[in-house]
């Protein structure tokens, strides 16, 4: 093994916006995002799922129903989507567009990934990298040697988790539960 400084990790998430439902993910830990990440969270986002297994806990941290479309049956491997709208990471700090998207799929969902995971681990930045509050994420990413094995694991069940939770605007059902109610009552 060999330590590496790791500056930035890209999350690129399908959400279907109906149902607000992750089809797929894929963290990417290069500079920009390239057209081969794009091509990765496109396959995992039509591949079936299966919970990860965790090296870094003897804890099942997934809650109960939690997973990606294909846990619902072989019916929903490879549920697609009819339109791609693509976030241009800049385009969201413009105060017009920030407005717009308070209450968006995509901004939430980025929020949760941060409220419910990635900024309580001890090297977090924080909202943004100048917000440390006199932390010192960089050596604490060094001296706890933080493996990005173990930021795979989180990032798994923090999004799976997330496709099982209730949402008040999905009529009190989880984005897998209204997915599957969508399907079936066709």
């Amino acid at each position: 093994y060999q330590n590496v400084l790791i500056h930035r990790i890209w999350v690129i998430v399908i959400i279907e916006v109906v149902t607000r439902l992750v089809l797929g993910y894929h963290m990417s830990l290069r500079k920009e995002i390239s057209k081969e990440d794009v091509l990765r969270v496109i396959k995992k986002s039509l591949s079936p799922w299966a919970k990860k297994k965790l090296h870094h806990t003897d804890k099942d941290f997934y809650i109960d129903g939690a997973g990606f479309p294909s846990v619902l049956g072989k019916q929903f491997v490879g549920i697609c989507w009819d339109e791609t709208s693509i976030d241009g990471a800049l385009a969201e700090k413009a105060k017009v567009v920030a407005e717009v998207l308070k209450n968006s799929v995509g901004s939430s969902f980025f929020n949760k990934l941060g409220i419910f995971g990635f900024q309580k681990i001890s090297n977090t930045t924080g909202n943004y990298p100048g917000a440390t509050k006199g932390r010192d994420p960089i050596g604490v990413a060094v001296a706890s040697e933080f493996q990005y094995e173990y930021a795979e694991e989180l990032l798994d069940i923090i999004i799976a988790n997330y496709n099982a939770r209730i949402h008040s605007r999905l009529s009190g059902r989880s984005p897998l539960q209204y997915l599957q109610y969508l399907v079936l009552s066709k």
